[in-house]
């Protein structure tokens, strides 16, 4: 090796650790919310800019993957600081919350009273038909819903949106309506005898708020305002008066949330802008680190760094975005933080998988034959075992399970299968060294077979008989002694594949009669 190479792999390790200390302390930052942890992220994805401008080759991917963390930790900035101040001083803080937030909601309501304005004028411009009644053009999306309705005198010509409130006496130019459980404003245009009113809907009282989408939900969810107090114009009192063109509508008052649901709000919004970032960096870096002339050494740390971010981030935050992230759809409590959602299990076992292709791809042996025999059996005597364990991490929602969530649940178990049918292929590699091995047909076969078979031998409520296991370990341990073929990969999802979908299968439906066992409880029990 030259001394120019080995300054070159000195420049990679560096810019391995400095990336690897950035992304876990960024992912630590999700997690605490502590200013070390930013500090840390910070430095480490400046050391990323600079160690990878250095690198022979791959500079414009190690540039990506640090100016990705650089806007990671830019992103998380306004939410450390928003921290620190409601920590140090609530009371300013919740003051200028409640200003901002009334601020924000005269700027809302004004904007969705302009789009009304435009929605009764569009509505306007419509050629009435000669009979009957008309469709009128959508109004511009709003916070709050719209609804748009054209009179002729006192005909209903033509509508759209919904309405909220009875439009017949809304006849000012611009107003607002109070009823039990909603608050709306509105805008009124005439023309040539004709009248169109708009309503943009501003306040939802519960329940009617699971109904309705209100303008001042998406302020209280921008502004951090816990909620927002309303009361007509004559009984204003310390409210303030929203005002549109000079003309009250209404009266408000912000009313800002607890400490602790504000803390929550801050690390809420900072962790939607910090985690995708995050991601994405956690890509960049692995793409980086596997470049040109990356060793084996250095793509299994990369990849390990991708282990401690998993590890390290609360991906449980992110429910709300995506049910991936929930734990109430799925957890599997052995396995700690890699299987506690169906993200965090995709990830690790992506991770897994690329580190075992990239051993299966190393010159070399990495096991003895001995040792890769006793692998062998290991892994297909315990791989179904694993899997089952995994699948049993599955809880079907009580409203049933979407094709999303069928696909979510197959696409985590079907990458962990992968990893378990490649490590197993690995094993027998080494166990076969030159010699010849079984068809890479027999292991799909059976797998085929056994998933075929697998709706005919579950019963109610016990689930397949005990020997059925021994099947998923033949058909693993078949492929894992076949001979080497180029379709390796093509084999392995062939018995993964099945696997996962018989799993899944299995796993819902001992859930259903679970579901159905205590319905028939329910029922048994008198109701007073």
């Amino acid at each position: 090796m030259t001394a120019g190479s080995d300054g070159e792999m000195r420049r990679r390790w560096a810019w391995v650790a400095s990336a690897a200390t950035a992304l876990i302390a960024a992912a630590w930052w999700l997690r605490a919310a502590s200013p070390a942890a930013l500090m840390l992220a910070t430095v480490g994805a400046v050391a990323m800019l600079v160690l990878g401008a250095r690198l022979a080759s791959g500079k414009r991917r190690a540039a990506i993957a640090g100016a990705l963390v650089v806007l990671a930790s830019v992103a998380a900035v306004p939410g450390q600081r928003a921290l620190q101040q409601l920590r140090s001083d609530w009371p300013a803080y919740a003051a200028r919350t409640e200003r901002d937030g009334l601020t924000a909601l005269q700027r809302e309501v004004a904007q969705g009273v302009t789009k009304a304005r435009a929605a009764a004028r569009a509505a306007l411009d419509m050629p009435r038909p000669p009979a009957g009644t008309m469709r009128l053009p959508e109004a511009p999306a709003s916070g709050g819903d719209i609804g748009v309705v054209r009179y002729q005198d006192t005909l209903v010509v033509g509508w759209s949106g919904v309405m909220r409130v009875s439009p017949e006496r809304l006849t000012a130019p611009v107003g607002a309506v109070f009823t039990p459980f909603y608050l709306v404003a509105y805008a009124t245009e005439v023309r040539d005898g004709a009248r169109a009113t708009a309503t943009v809907l501003v306040h939802a009282e519960p329940p009617a708020d699971q109904l309705a989408a209100a303008l001042d939900e998406s302020v209280m969810a921008q502004s951090g305002v816990g909620k927002f107090a309303y009361a007509s114009v004559a009984a204003a009192g310390s409210f303030e008066l929203v005002e549109v063109d000079g003309q009250p509508l209404f009266a408000a008052r912000a009313v800002a949330p607890t400490p602790m649901a504000a803390e929550v709000a801050v690390l809420e919004r900072s962790r939607g802008l910090v985690g995708p970032l995050l991601a994405l960096a956690l890509l960049a870096m692995v793409a980086a680190a596997w470049g040109r002339g990356a060793t084996l050494r250095i793509r299994l740390v990369a990849l390990w760094v991708v282990l401690a971010a998993v590890a390290a981030t609360p991906l449980n935050v992110y429910s709300n975005t995506s049910r991936i992230f929930d734990p109430a759809v799925y957890f599997a409590r052995f396995g700690g933080p890699f299987t506690a959602t169906l993200a965090a299990l995709a990830a690790t076992s992506a991770t897994a998988l690329l580190a075992l292709l990239a051993l299966q791809r190393s010159p070399g042996r990495v096991l003895s034959r001995r040792q890769a025999a006793v692998a062998v059996v290991v892994i297909a005597a315990l791989g179904p075992l694993l899997l089952r364990d995994l699948a049993q991490g599955i809880v079907l929602p009580s409203d049933g399970a979407s094709f999303a969530l069928w696909a979510a649940w197959q696409g985590a178990l079907f990458l962990a299968a992968m990893a378990i049918v490649v490590a197993g292929t690995a094993a027998g590699r080494d166990a076969l060294a030159a010699r010849r091995g079984l068809s890479p047909a027999v292991g799909p076969t059976l797998a085929a077979l056994a998933a075929g078979a697998a709706p005919l031998l579950w019963r109610a409520p016990e689930g397949w008989p005990d020997w059925y296991t021994a099947v998923w370990a033949l058909a693993i341990l078949a492929l894992a002694l076949a001979r080497r073929s180029p379709w390796f990969i093509v084999s392995c999802a062939l018995v993964a594949g099945p696997g996962a979908v018989t799993l899944v299968w299995g796993a819902t439906s001992r859930a259903r009669v679970e579901l159905a066992r205590a319905d028939v409880v329910r029922l048994r029990t008198p109701d007073r």
